[in-house]
């Protein structure tokens, strides 16, 4: 149960680094998201009403020149979706949901087997090799302190580089480092 624990508030943490990146990181994001996510022919991307509020000058213009080789076309719309991050995109009444809520369900699975292994794999997982560490310098409570720090840094630096694999794979995250502290 601890373990599950760990695992999901890692996730939900790396979720809301997403969601609350500076604007233009995360607009980087959006753009390189929506390309990957249109479709052929002419759409519309609806954002958050907090997104719509930050969108920088020219978002659509930028967007619409990444998207020429796909064929594809998409006006900013002026109304807005309930979602904390990411955007909804519309074809004709047909609706794409691409919040990062609803990119972290999808991915959900995969990305609880990767915090798993990168956790508490047998011999490699950080935990128990933290443990075994703290276990023969238990006498010494600042080297188990930053043995603790040392565990949270490294994890960040593995879910990063773990992040950054999907991103390259699925242009769906976006390549910024996300560190926990």
């Amino acid at each position: 149960a601890e373990k599950q624990r760990l695992i999901g508030e890692t996730i939900a943490r790396a979720k809301a680094e997403l969601k609350d990146m500076d604007t233009d990181a995360y607009f980087e994001m959006i753009l390189k998201l929506a390309v990957k996510s249109a479709q052929a022919g002419k759409g519309e991307l609806l954002l958050s009403d907090k997104d719509l509020a930050r969108m920088p000058q020219g978002f659509e213009d930028k967007l619409n020149a990444a998207l020429t080789d796909k064929g594809a076309a998409l006006r900013i719309s002026n109304a807005t979706r309930d979602i904390d991050g990411g955007f909804v995109l519309t074809y004709g009444g047909i609706e794409e949901n691409c919040s990062i809520d609803a990119l972290f369900d999808s991915a959900h699975e995969t990305l609880q087997d990767k915090v798993q292994e990168i956790l508490f794999s047998n011999r490699n997982g950080l935990l128990h090799q933290i443990s075994l560490l703290c276990r023969h310098n238990f006498r010494r409570p600042i080297l188990v302190l930053l043995f603790h720090l040392l565990y949270l840094f490294h994890f960040s630096i593995c879910l990063n580089t773990y992040l950054q694999i999907l991103y390259l794979r699925n242009s769906y995250i976006t390549y910024n480092p996300i560190i926990f502290f």
